[in-house]
């Protein structure tokens, strides 16, 4: 699974920083070795939680890749 938190830290005080969100995106289906499917959620503060899935996600195109198709697909409604 890949967790994602976000946080916002006002004026650059770690003291004061807090979570405003969280993207968890975990393997669901393998198609061979290199090709996967992935489901999750998105949670923002003050929003109900979005549904995420990226079907058939080519692992070679590395996590950046998927958190942006998820992120993507989270965000299109």
């Amino acid at each position: 699974m890949i967790r994602l938190r976000l946080e916002i830290v006002p004026g650059g005080d770690e003291s004061r920083a807090r979570q405003i969100g969280e993207l968890c995106i975990a393997n669901v289906a393998e198609h061979g070795d290199e090709l996967c499917d992935y489901a999750g959620w998105l949670d923002a503060e003050g929003e109900p939680r979005r549904a995420v899935d990226v079907p058939r996600h080519w692992r070679p195109n590395g996590a950046w890749k998927l958190v942006l198709l998820a992120l993507r697909r989270a965000l299109e409604t």
